[in-house]
């Protein structure tokens, strides 16, 4: 059982101290890389994970398109690359990967069955219902129960920094009603400051995620914005668009 608890303090002991973010016990790990790792660089992390747990010959991920599209990686298409934005496996020893410098990436941990899913989750994904489209494949495939899965949001850019437009908040509080999300709920998903307008995706994916049964305790916010700790983390926003990726890595063992 994943028994360690993810807090600020751990986190931010990982982030001054490791060369990454490690959330590892006997049957499963979690990374997150930083910004000595492009994770898009298959020689890099091949090299990084070298030095892990994880078996590197096996790293499977997606072409991502920022869309809602889950893939099932089974035996027969480890390694395989397709259009998609997030994965899940019941594989032992088959990494998977996601790519982000600003999105959410979102693991999930289902313990019981001993299955796993990875989430890259922009605006456009959480819009498409990504977080959840990737639980209830999980659900149809090994029997997954939302209230016992485990979320874990890492590095991405926070309520504090990403500055949108009015009618993007407009467009999620529509689909956060037609989801059934309490008004006092929706209200909590953007801040306006110096006339300026910030969304809050985490929230928003966690509001989701509760909604069909994933109990709000399980669910691991990291809270670390790749916008305020940009010396750690890849931002396309503050790197003028940059095609450098941090790698969000979940494994069975």
């Amino acid at each position: 059982m994943m028994k360690l608890k993810i807090n600020k303090e751990f986190l931010l002991n990982q982030v001054k101290n490791n060369d990454c973010i490690e959330i590892i016990d006997d049957s499963f790990g979690i990374i997150n890389t930083f910004r000595n790792i492009d994770s898009k660089n298959k020689e890099q992390m091949i090299e990084f994970l070298k030095t892990k747990k994880f078996a590197y010959n096996n790293i499977t991920s997606n072409i991502q398109i920022h869309s809602a599209v889950v893939r099932k990686i089974d035996k027969n298409n480890i390694g395989t690359m397709q259009e998609a934005d997030a994965l899940v496996s019941n594989l032992k020893d088959v990494p998977l990967l996601i790519f982000t410098a600003d999105c959410l990436p979102i693991i999930f941990l289902d313990e019981e069955n001993k299955a796993i899913g990875n989430a890259h989750a922009g605006w456009k994904g959480t819009y498409g219902l990504i977080s959840i489209k990737t639980l209830e494949l999980m659900k149809k495939s090994y029997g997954t129960k939302f209230e016992d899965v485990k979320v874990y949001i890492g590095p991405a850019i926070g309520k504090c920094c990403y500055e949108v437009k009015e009618d993007l908040v407009y467009k999620f509080t529509a689909m956060l009603k037609k989801n059934n999300i309490k008004e006092e709920k929706i209200s909590n998903i953007y801040e306006i400051r110096n006339e300026k307008i910030y969304l809050n995706l985490n929230i928003i994916n966690i509001y989701l995620l509760e909604s069909i049964g994933v109990k709000r305790d399980n669910i691991f916010n990291y809270d670390l914005c790749t916008s305020c700790l940009n010396d750690t983390f890849y931002s396309y926003r503050v790197d003028d668009k940059t095609d450098k990726r941090i790698g969000s890595i979940v494994q069975i063992f």
